[in-house]
C-alpha cells in the first residue's frame, strides 16, 4: 500500500509538472492568439489551476465519493457536451443554419432543403455526421461485447470448470490514447519552433517538422504542411475531399502507432500471454487436457491474445481516423473512450451489486 501511495503521489507531481511545461508551450506559441503579457499569464495561470482542479476532484472520487476513476467521468462528461451541442445547439452560423443538427434538420425539412445539411463544411454538424454517430455507437457495442472464451478449470476441484475471456478490444483505448498523445505534442512542439524560429516558413528544414498560419476565423493556429500537418487529421467529408492525400496519409500513421502501441501496452502492463498464464498457476487453475505448465498454457493464450492484440490495434486505429473523417459527433476518439468507459462502469456496477446480494462472492471478484 505504501509503494502504491508513493506512485500515486509521484504521479500526481507530474502532471502538475507536464501542465506547467504545456501551459507554457501552448501559450509561447501564441496557440491562443495575439495576446499580451497579461493575459498570457492569466491563460498559463488558468491552464495549471484547472489541471490541479482536476487531480484534487479525481483523488475525491477515487477517495470513495464516487464510482470508479474521476478522470473517466470527465472524459464522458466533456464527450457528452460535444454531442449535445452538435445535436441541439440554437447558434446561427454562416449558412444561417442551426448549428444543433436537430434544429437545423427541422429548418430544413420545413424549407425543403435538406441537402443544404448533408454535408457541412468547417466540421460542423451534419446529416452524415449525425447517421455515422447512431451507427458507431452501435458498432462498437456490439465489438465491446466480442470475446473468445479459454477453457479453465481448478486444479483442485477437476469437476469446477469456468472460461477465461480475451475480448477482440483487448489492449482496450490504451494505445490510441497513447498515439493521439504523441501526434498532438507533435503539433504543440512544431507550432513552438515555427513561432521562435521559423515564423515565416522560410527554414526548409523546419518546414519538415510543421508550417503553420494563424487562422483569424478560427482564433488559433492551424498547419498547413510538414508531419504536423498530417498528424492531425481532416475533420468532415468536405475536408476529407479538399485534400484526400493528408486523409489517407493521417490514417496510415494512426493505425500504425495504434498497433504498435497496442503490443507495447500488452508487454508493460501485465497483459502478455506469459504473465496471465502466471496469474492462472497461482490462482490454481489450469487449461482442461494440457499439463499445469506456464510455458505450456501462455503457448495456448499466446495464439490468441497475438492475434487480438494486432486485431484490436487495427480496429481503434480505424475507427479513430474514419470517425473523424465522417465528422462523427465528440470525435471518433471520444466515442471510443466513453463507450469503453460507460462499460467498465457496467462492470463496476454489477460488481457492486454482486457484493451487496453475496458478500463472499464479493470479495472474490475484488470488491470492497
Amino acid at each position: 500500500s505504501e509503494d502504491r501511495a508513493l506512485f500515486t503521489s509521484v504521479s500526481k507531481i507530474f502532471a502538475i509538472i507536464i501542465a506547467v511545461f504545456q501551459g507554457a508551450a501552448y501559450v509561447s506559441a501564441g496557440f491562443f492568439g495575439p495576446t499580451t503579457e497579461t493575459q498570457n499569464l492569466a491563460i498559463f495561470v488558468q491552464l495549471v489551476a484547472a489541471t490541479i482542479l482536476i487531480i484534487l476532484l479525481d483523488e475525491l472520487v477515487q477517495k470513495g465519493w464516487g464510482l470508479g476513476s474521476g478522470i473517466s467521468l470527465f472524459i464522458v462528461a466533456g464527450v457528452a457536451e460535444e454531442i449535445f451541442v452538435s445535436l441541439f445547439s440554437p447558434i446561427i452560423l454562416p449558412d444561417e443554419i442551426y448549428q444543433g443538427i436537430i434544429l437545423a434538420l427541422f429548418k430544413t425539412l420545413v424549407a425543403g432543403n435538406i441537402g443544404a445539411i448533408l454535408i457541412r463544411a468547417g466540421g460542423f454538424p451534419d446529416l452524415v455526421g449525425f447517421i455515422s454517430t447512431i451507427f458507431l455507437i452501435g458498432a462498437l457495442i456490439y465489438i465491446e461485447a466480442i470475446r473468445v472464451e479459454i477453457p479453465i478449470s481448478y486444479a483442485k476441484f477437476q469437476g469446477y470448470r469456468a472460461k477465461y475471456p480475451v475480448k477482440l478490444l483487448y489492449v482496450s483505448n490504451v494505445p490510441i490514447i497513447f498515439a493521439t498523445t504523441v501526434f498532438s505534442n507533435i503539433f504543440y512542439l512544431g507550432s513552438l519552433v515555427w513561432s521562435r524560429f521559423n515564423p515565416n516558413n522560410e527554414n526548409v528544414f523546419l518546414n519538415l517538422i510543421g508550417t503553420y498560419t494563424f487562422d483569424q476565423e478560427a482564433g488559433t493556429v492551424v498547419a498547413t504542411g510538414g508531419l504536423a500537418y498530417y498528424v492531425i487529421g481532416p475533420r468532415g467529408l468536405a475536408s476529407v475531399f479538399e485534400d484526400p492525400t493528408r486523409a489517407v496519409v493521417h490514417a496510415g500513421l494512426l493505425i500504425m502507432f495504434a498497433v504498435l502501441f497496442a503490443k507495447f501496452w500488452v508487454q508493460i502492463s501485465g497483459l502478455a500471454p506469459e504473465k496471465v498464464a502466471e496469474q492462472l498457476i497461482s490462482a490454481g487453475m489450469q487449461v482442461p487436457g494440457f499439463r499445469r505448465s506456464p510455458e505450456i498454457i501462455a503457448s495456448i493464450i499466446k495464439k490468441y491474445i497475438g492475434t487480438v492484440t494486432i486485431l484490436g490495434g487495427l480496429i481503434i486505429g480505424t475507427v479513430a481516423s474514419v470517425a473523424d473523417y465522417l465528422a462523427v459527433y465528440g470525435s471518433g476518439i471520444g466515442i471510443l473512450l466513453t463507450i469503453g468507459i460507460l462499460h467498465q462502469y457496467y462492470q463496476l456496477l454489477v460488481r457492486e451489486r454482486i457484493s451487496e446480494m453475496y458478500p463472499a462472492l464479493g470479495k472474490l471478484l475484488g470488491s470492497d
